[in-house]
């Protein structure tokens, strides 16, 4: 084969993988060990302009250094055989763009690497698609996990597919430990029948009333809990989403109202047992109880009320009584 048919064949090589390249949107550019750009497709002039002769990463990258993370350099530093890593960069307007790039070796006659290869395929839409749902994880993260209370989401078969940090702070289980639980798996062994009634309820009709229910901890003990979940559908699948409000403090607080009004009540009822006419002697000051027995006024007083007796003397009966002390 003389010279002029190899550069032939060569060319024709160049322009089939010229025309493959640009059928599937893919850049090609040959790499020099000095990173420089040695020739480039049409597919990269297109998108950064002549790049032909300048450092790679001044023209892809507005890079002044080789750029971080560069599957070229770690070609020619480690010799690996191919390197795929994403890359962050600039077109030649200035305009921002992703790539995920794909770098192979070339070799010398005596296969000692003398440049590499990089095919560039655009990935600038999936990544930007990638930060938003990014962004949006986050804001519901933040959103879910500001929520009073706990905070669940159910599968149709009643496992865990998302929650807040309040779940995992309340009860102590780790999310490797969660994520393999059903939310009746939390629940007290007394409560757990007619909570799992609310569950299959809440299946079967889409909504309902609250549920109070103790809500048990790794530790072991028990917080008491008001739940309420709804159902709904995403491409035919069946979720529940959940809030459990803890009411302890609402628990106390009702018990210590009701030690309040029975103390009120007991009170209230020693206070009407002396509350009527009552019978007194107009001489011995004796009072006659409800079966006709007429008994000393402390003695009444001391076994229908609470109150304590102690006994003196007042003046004018001192003065009667015992008229030879001296007043002081």
């Amino acid at each position: 084969m003389t010279e002029t048919q190899t550069i032939e064949r060569l060319k024709k090589k160049e322009q089939l993988l010229e025309k493959i390249s640009e059928s599937i949107g893919a850049g090609i550019v040959l790499i020099s060990k000095d990173f420089k750009t040695l020739w480039a497709n049409e597919v990269i002039k297109s998108i950064f302009g002549e790049v032909e002769g300048k450092p790679c990463h001044s023209t892809f990258n507005k890079q002044e250094q080789v750029c971080p993370g560069c599957g070229v350099k770690k070609i020619f530093e480690t010799g690996a055989k191919s390197v795929t890593h994403e890359q962050k960069g600039f077109d030649a307007e200035g305009n921002l763009l992703w790539s995920q790039i794909i770098a192979t070796p070339l070799y010398d006659t005596h296969g000692n690497i003398e440049s590499a290869l990089e095919v560039v395929m655009p990935i600038t839409v999936r990544k930007i698609a990638e930060e938003e749902l990014i962004r949006e994880k986050n804001f519901s993260d933040s959103l879910i996990n500001s929520l009073p209370g706990i905070m669940y989401l159910l599968n149709g078969n009643g496992n865990f597919l998302r929650w807040n940090k309040n779940l995992e702070k309340v009860t102590g289980y780790s999310p490797s430990e969660i994520v393999e639980m059903t939310i009746p798996d939390l629940i007290a062994p007394d409560d757990k029948e007619h909570f799992e009634n609310f569950v299959r309820s809440i299946a079967k009709e889409g909504t309902g009333p609250s549920v109070i229910a103790g809500l048990s901890t790794k530790s072991g003990a028990v917080v008491p809990h008001s739940f309420t979940a709804t159902r709904f559908f995403d491409d035919n699948l069946r979720y529940q989403v959940g809030i459990a409000l803890d009411i302890s403090e609402q628990i106390a607080h009702e018990k210590e109202k009701n030690t309040l009004i029975n103390e009120l009540q007991t009170a209230l009822a020693q206070v009407k047992q002396l509350s009527g006419m009552l019978p007194i002697c107009a001489s011995c000051k004796k009072i006659r109880d409800d079966h006709g027995y007429w008994t000393q006024i402390e003695s009444y007083l001391k076994k229908h009320s609470t109150a304590e007796f102690s006994h003196g003397i007042c003046p004018d009966c001192m003065k009667r009584l015992y008229p030879d002390v001296p007043e002081k």
